[in-house]
């Protein structure tokens, strides 16, 4: 079997350089989990979702999709289908005023029926291929952004690419490895949590430059 070594990506947009990026699942998290929809009429924000993405952005993360297609690997729908979806998640971001940093999508699934897409890979989740292909372009900084996702597969993409995982759960017993830096019944929650976060790390690394200083 061969082995696809990156994510396939369709024009992402850069933006001024920032050190901190949300990477956020698409399907059961920035919207309700409609198996294999490829159809971008169906695209609709989950609850909380715009709230919780402004207050990430007004925080200084980029926002930054991260998706598993495997519908493309199994013959559900075609690889050209992923160009609209695209163009209406943008539409989405920019009818609310949000700035889409980029998209990434891994088509791939080693028991598709695609054969150019049926292969072993690096960028499926929980692989860290596609995190870590938009930090190279984006220029973001893994160790200080966040993986946000509702499935273990976005908390493993989160650690092997050396950033910190988010999941977004309405279960209270959760008992996934590798385990969540943060579980939130809400993305709004979950966005409160890593902004506080990240507000916490940036004070003990003032306070330790100060005292260096």
């Amino acid at each position: 079997m061969s082995r696809a070594t990156s994510a396939w990506q369709i024009d992402p947009i850069s933006g001024p350089p920032a050190s901190t990026a949300a990477f956020l699942d698409k399907d059961g998290t920035l919207m309700e989990d409609i198996p294999y929809n490829s159809d971008p009429q169906k695209f609709v924000f989950a609850p909380g979702v715009v709230k919780g993405l402004r207050h990430l952005s007004q925080a200084g993360f980029r926002l930054v999709v991260i998706s598993n297609q495997s519908g493309v690997a199994r013959g559900i729908f075609p690889k050209v289908a992923l160009e609209p979806m695209e163009e209406k998640l943008r539409q989405m971001f920019e009818s609310e005023g949000l700035k889409l940093d980029g998209v990434y999508w891994c088509p791939h699934h080693p028991e598709g029926n695609h054969p150019e897409w049926a292969v072993e890979c690096d960028c499926r989740k929980p692989a860290p291929g596609m995190i870590k292909k938009a930090a190279t372009d984006l220029n973001i900084h893994l160790a200080s952004s966040w993986m946000i996702g509702d499935r273990d597969s976005d908390i493993g993409a989160a650690k092997n690419a050396g950033c910190r995982g988010a999941l977004l759960t309405s279960s209270t017993q959760q008992c996934i490895e590798p385990r969540p830096d943060l579980v939130a019944s809400t993305f709004f929650d979950i966005a409160l949590g890593i902004v506080a976060q990240s507000q916490i790390l940036t004070g003990h690394q003032n306070i330790k430059a100060t005292q260096n200083g």
